[in-house]
């Protein structure tokens, strides 16, 4: 905020002054639960209320799970990067361009959340569609077209991203320009970095959950820490078989590996099916040369990890797959909700080959405008089409999946416990070489929930975990390969972290300043005009070359 008033201060400034403002480029880390998503939503609030302007501030988040928890939107969606193109270059397209131009026109704030999810390209071409259209274009010869505040939120010891991402920044840049770009774009906002150090998720009575989150952090659990989450295992004597089925049937199960979730998601829906409930099969539908056939044609089969056939029935529960339709409004891409009514047009089935018109989903989280007014939770899902790169072919779906299980990677940002709309897991982590290929594996399952419950009284807890591979030795030395050796993502992820730490600001802020900028905010109200005077008279500021 004191950055958003010095930029306020030019003006009607002198050149001097100009030339030395600095744009604020900020890196903050905090483990999960320590109020990120808090100081987010309260920054947004402030800075909407000073210009009075949505879009005086833009959050984003590379997942629509961690977009909705932070009431903004995904990266791509808000920038317009073309998901299905992982090597662009930056390309932007004229109607997205002329888009952008008229969003980020009056910009003065862009927050990014859940950074170490973020990849290296996603976040260059992200700067780079930004640089080429804030405050009405001309500025690209500055970082972010010269937007006055950027700031990357995350916390590096969760799961990286799938990509090269952030960690890797220091020693692995990738090929592509978009990459090299992101790379040095992660390096400068951690150039000044912030740290939020106290867990707010979990409370104080929670003490020893917070010191085995602590410690399942850094990869080294103490003993004690072990048996506390073994007893969580639903193998152990503290739970009984009344207990487990509870637990199992309003549990969503979160797995390392994905043959582990389509395993349990057949299970669940045989379990689902009857006679008078069958199993709807539909099929996608693709036009390649004008002619109409079943299943996908070959390049898209290479661009689009779209399943060929969506197996679903009434009550099955689902999740958007591969569209994020109003994140804002809880309608993001793995937002989960339960089959209502599959409908097809008159005389069309599945049983021959029909894609249904719609299909209704109960949707927990939705708050955007109700469809039907008595049920304001339910929500028609139509089927999408979308093309190929060569645009030869196009595929038509239905934007669902299957989501009794989901893969840790789909479920990081997400919150879990009692009141939330996911009262509890049964995690899956799969064997020990999954934490050092997705380092931070373990302590992102565990710290999405918000309880473990006590000692006398486990099945109260908002984790729990199955399966063989949750053992001692899978929670023991998670840093380190069988042969003693620091895993190589370990080793990148520490010398992120080192960077960062060295570039660590410890700033107090007096209660007479902080009720200043309370102040500030609350009585100021700063006009469009003199945003658009400030923006337009930017020429002193092209001094500040990019750095690549």
């Amino acid at each position: 905020m004191k950055k958003i008033k010095e930029w306020l201060s030019l003006y009607n400034a002198t050149e001097d002054r100009k030339k030395k403002f600095k744009p604020l480029r900020m890196t903050v880390m905090g483990c999960g639960g320590t109020g990120k998503s808090v100081l987010i939503n309260t920054l947004v609030c402030c800075i909407r209320k000073v210009f009075d302007d949505n879009n005086s501030v833009f959050v984003t988040a590379p997942t629509g799970a961690a977009a909705y928890n932070v009431g903004g939107t995904t990266i791509h969606k808000e920038f317009k990067l073309n998901y299905m193109d992982t090597n662009s270059d930056g390309n932007l397209g004229d109607n997205a361009k002329q888009t952008l131009i008229k969003k980020l026109l009056q910009t003065i704030v862009i927050l990014f959340d859940e950074r170490s999810m973020i990849g290296q390209i996603t976040l260059g071409d992200a700067e780079s569609n930004i640089r080429k259209t804030a405050h009405n274009g001309g500025h690209e010869n500055e970082d972010w077209g010269g937007i006055p505040v950027v700031v990357a939120f995350g916390d590096d010891y969760q799961l990286p991203a799938p990509a090269l991402g952030a960690i890797e920044s220091l020693v692995n840049q990738g090929k592509c320009k978009s990459s090299q770009n992101g790379a040095q774009q992660f390096i400068n906002l951690g150039k000044t970095t912030m740290e939020l150090t106290k867990i707010m998720r979990q409370s104080e009575k929670e003490k020893p959950f917070l010191d085995l989150l602590f410690n399942m952090r850094f990869g080294h659990p103490r003993e004690q820490d072990k048996d506390t989450l073994l007893s969580l295992h639903l193998n152990s004597d503290n739970f009984t078989p009344e207990q487990i089925e509870e637990i199992k049937r309003k549990a969503t199960y979160v797995c390392a590996n994905k043959k582990e979730v389509i395993e349990h998601n057949w299970n669940r829906l045989r379990e689902e099916h009857s006679n008078t409930n069958p199993v709807a099969r539909i099929q996608t539908q693709t036009i390649s040369n004008d002619t109409r056939y079943r299943g996908t044609a070959k390049c898209l089969r290479k661009e689009s990890d779209i399943e060929p056939i969506l197996n679903i029935c009434r009550g099955a529960r689902v999740q958007i797959r591969g569209k994020n339709f109003e994140p804002d409004w809880g309608l993001y891409n793995g937002a989960i909700g339960h089959v209502v009514e599959i409908i097809y047009e008159k005389n069309s089935s599945p049983l021959d080959g029909s894609i249904p018109e719609y299909v209704v989903v109960d949707f927990p989280q939705y708050r955007g405008p109700p469809w039907i007014q008595e049920k304001p939770c339910w929500i028609p899902i139509p089927p999408l089409e979308v093309k190929c790169r060569k645009h030869c072919c196009t595929l038509q779906y239905l934007p669902l999946s299957l989501a009794y299980a989901k893969t840790g990677h789909t479920f990081q940002g997400q919150t879990v416990g009692p009141g939330y709309v996911i009262p509890c897991i049964v995690v899956h982590p799969g064997k020990k070489k999954m934490e050092l290929n997705c380092p931070g594996l373990m302590y992102m399952f565990i710290s999405r929930a918000t309880t473990i419950g006590t000692p006398e009284n486990r099945n109260d807890s908002a984790i729990f975990f199955c399966s063989n591979d949750m053992n001692r030795d899978r929670i023991s030395n998670m840093t380190k390969t069988q042969k003693g050796e620091e895993g190589i993502k370990i080793k990148h992820r520490r010398k992120w972290i080192s960077f960062l730490r060295r570039n660590l600001h410890h700033i107090t802020v007096s209660q007479s300043e902080r009720k200043k900028l309370i102040d500030w905010v609350e009585t100021t109200k700063i006009s469009s005009d003199v945003v658009m005077e400030i923006i337009d008279d930017m020429n002193w500021r092209k001094s500040n070359q990019l750095n690549y």
